[in-house]
């Protein structure tokens, strides 16, 4: 039986805009999440955004889920 080790080809490689994408939105939660600013997360919301907490809290949309 042999084991292939190479990159599925099934998955798309993501470009280096979209790694930089992501890193930047992982920068700003981080700075959210250190400067307690909830408003810095809403690019991370899209504008249909659902959000539940552990205690079944739920907001739709970026404006509820940053209030």
């Amino acid at each position: 039986m042999a084991v292939s080790l190479s990159p599925c080809t099934a998955f798309a490689q993501g470009s280096a805009a979209d790694s930089a994408a992501i890193r930047h939105l992982m920068q700003q939660r981080a700075e959210a999440m250190r400067s307690h600013r909830a408003d810095l997360q809403r690019p991370s919301y899209a504008p249909n955004a659902v959000w539940i907490n552990a205690f079944g809290v739920r907001r739709s949309g970026p404006d509820s889920i940053i209030a």
